[in-house]
């Protein structure tokens, strides 16, 4: 090898590498460290990733409550403060509590399934009693059995509320609507073929209306009506094969079904989802639940006239007789007055022979009953009469319909606030008079001032006051109602000032502080007689 140029010019000595390069020196570990370190590092990868897992979980329980309503039925719920953010084990562990849940299951009892017999109590209590030893149950059953509790919560004053719960009425009652949602959120709802969810769903709807959004629970009366469709509850037991007791059950559920869609719908001012033709379930036979049982091999026979099921049954009968069978597909042939009036008359003349004949008014469940579907027969044969521009407003005819929407919506004030029935009115007050009351508050601007005019004025106050307390949210009848009020008075004042001086109208208050009972009053107007029976 020759020495470069620059070497020879720069007068230095060439130097030449070696034949082979020197061996370079690996720093590697001993496989046994190796595989010591690599079994370190798995070990903190995984409690890094359990510890990231754990606070995922945490995260989607909180999105779960804060989200309460979303995800069953599609609509933004309540979002919760952080120190209602629980871990399932706490929130069951508040909710759950033995005491309570035995004292929820006797108010609901006693304040709520006498009138809304969507259950079955004996198969009920056999649940209520496993949640109170502490067996564990699945999720359809866990929402079954917070509707429960939070229609026992509704059917509370706000002092009993806070007595026998520890919560202020207003706080319960969202800690425990929370809670049924994310206990049906829990069971799938959505997708659920277990009966017991629909159940809780009905219940906890019926229930919110007292108070409640009342347009959130018309949206979600829609979704609980399709999945009733999809589980077939719309079609009778019998016809499908199912056991006596399934065929009995599904058709109380479908009943209440009805009558939610219905309630529901009334407070929007629209037409129901459910339509004749629709469903070919039969109405539940008139027995006692008591009397059915998961074994029994047929429909016992019917032994008496007033069981848990007749007020649904009586309800069920005008919605199908009259309002149902009112309503055409085809709105340009509607129905004749005349024709709609034999509809009335024949139902009033059915549930009077078969049912109310037979009541004892003594008894305070029943005279409630009675007194409810005479109501909803007056509203039916109103709703009839009302309003016709062709009929003049001094007409003999139409003046009896005044008389009548007053009185009806007298007794309607008078089952929202007889202390005899009192365990009952939270629903009462959820049965609203809308049209009534509109109907009478127009005839109150074209009527002169007289002591009856006073009289239906004074009441139609005092029912305003009442429904103010208890108003639901978001109904599409609140301000349309609150303007006719605001014109009728308008109107009134106008025609007291043209006046030397009102009159003194002493109307004794049929309501007054010291009348506790509920057969004093009786019934002013034979209100089967204005309806031709």
């Amino acid at each position: 090898m020759q020495c470069k140029e620059t070497c020879v010019k720069a007068g230095e000595e060439c130097v030449f590498p070696g034949d082979k390069r020197a061996p370079r020196q690996l720093n590697r570990l001993p496989v046994g460290e190796l595989l010591t370190r690599l079994k370190d590092l798995e070990s903190e990868v995984q409690e890094l990733r359990s510890k990231k897992s754990h606070s995922d979980s945490e995260k989607a329980a909180q999105r779960t409550i804060q989200n309460s309503g979303s995800n069953v039925f599609g609509l933004p719920g309540t979002e919760l403060s952080d120190s209602q953010l629980k871990p399932d084990d706490d929130f069951r562990h508040q909710y759950l509590q033995p005491g309570q849940s035995k004292a929820l299951w006797t108010l609901y009892q006693d304040n709520v399934a006498p009138l809304v017999a969507i259950l079955h109590i004996p198969t009920t209590r056999q649940l209520i009693s496993n949640a109170v030893d502490g067996v564990e149950l699945n999720a359809a059953q866990k929402a079954l059995l917070f509707s429960i509790c939070f229609s026992a919560v509704i059917s509370m004053t706000p002092k009993e509320c806070k007595s026998k719960v520890g919560q202020e009425r207003y706080v319960a009652r969202q800690d425990y609507g929370n809670a049924v949602e994310r206990a049906l959120d829990d069971a799938d709802f959505l997708k659920s073929k277990d009966i017991s969810t629909l159940q809780a769903a009905v219940l906890f709807l019926l229930c919110s209306r007292a108070g409640g959004n009342t347009r959130l629970i018309w949206v979600k009366a829609a979704v609980v009506i399709r999945l009733a469709q999809s589980l077939q509850v719309h079609r009778d037991g019998e016809k499908l094969g199912l056991t006596p007791f399934e065929t009995e059950i599904r058709r109380r559920l479908w009943c209440y079904i009805c009558i939610l869609d219905t309630l529901s719908s009334e407070d929007q001012a629209v037409d129901t989802q459910i339509r004749p033709g629709m469903f070919d379930a039969q109405f539940p036979s008139n027995i006692d639940g008591d009397e059915l049982s998961p074994d029994m091999a047929g429909i016992p026979p019917v032994t008496k006239i007033f069981t848990d099921i007749t007020p649904c049954i009586m309800t069920c009968m005008v919605l199908n007789d009259v309002y149902w069978s009112s309503t055409s597909l085809d709105q340009s042939l509607p129905m004749s007055l005349r024709v709609q009036e034999e509809r009335v008359t024949k139902v009033g003349k059915t549930l009077q022979e078969k049912y109310l004949r037979h009541m004892d008014l003594n008894i305070p469940l029943q005279w409630i009953s009675a007194t409810i579907i005479r109501l909803q027969l007056s509203r039916a044969w109103l709703l009839v009469q009302i309003p016709s521009d062709t009929l003049p407003m001094t007409d003999p005819y139409n003046d009896t319909a005044f008389e009548t929407a007053v009185e009806g919506v007298n007794f309607s004030y008078l089952l929202q606030t007889n202390s005899v029935t009192a365990q009952w009115s939270w629903l009462c007050k959820s049965y609203r008079q809308w049209h009534v009351m509109a109907y009478i508050l127009s005839e109150l601007c074209t009527h002169p001032l007289c002591p009856e005019t006073d009289h239906a004025w004074d009441l139609v106050t005092k029912m305003l006051v009442q429904w103010q307390q208890n108003f639901p949210k978001d109904t599409a009848l609140e301000k349309p109602l609150n303007e006719l009020v605001e014109r009728t008075a308008a109107v009134r004042a106008t025609k007291l000032a043209g006046q030397p001086g009102p009159e003194e109208v002493n109307i004794q208050d049929e309501q007054g502080s010291g009348s506790s009972g509920f057969l004093e009053l009786g019934f002013s107007i034979d209100w089967l007689r204005v309806i031709g029976l």
